[in-house]
């Protein structure tokens, strides 16, 4: 008998750059427990060992574009609720000016982060 293969989730792995990101996007939604989150652009800087630029805020940018490619999850189960399938993204982002500095408000998809992990898939984002 043929076994059954599911479809993948994320149709190509991002880059590792991409994947350092999600990672520290990631692991920052662990340590304050919330899928909001304001990062100072220098912080990200530090991590790619980076100049604070306009170069770098266009890569930045390109980032989260391939992060942000959409997937579609089928058959799981998010806060008590069963989904057929559903279209999602990484997060949402937005490049903000303030009192504070320049930083990304970012708004983690804690839904894409359940199917994936919940998935056959490996949870790129999980280091």
């Amino acid at each position: 008998m043929e076994e059954e293969t599911k479809d993948s989730l994320i149709k190509e792995k991002p880059s590792e750059d991409a994947i350092r990101l999600a990672q520290v996007l990631y692991n920052t939604y662990l340590q304050v427990d919330d899928p909001y989150m304001c990062v100072p652009i220098t912080r990200l800087c530090q991590v790619f060992k980076a100049e604070c630029n306009t170069e770098f805020l266009t890569y930045l940018g390109k980032l989260f574009e391939e992060l942000n490619e959409p997937v579609i999850a089928e058959h799981f189960n998010y806060r008590g609720k069963k989904y057929e399938w559903k279209v999602m993204k990484f997060c949402a982002v937005e490049q903000l000016r303030g009192d504070r500095g320049n930083y990304l408000d970012i708004n983690l998809n804690e839904m894409f982060i359940e199917a994936v992990k919940d998935s056959d898939e490996d949870p790129f984002f999980v280091s």
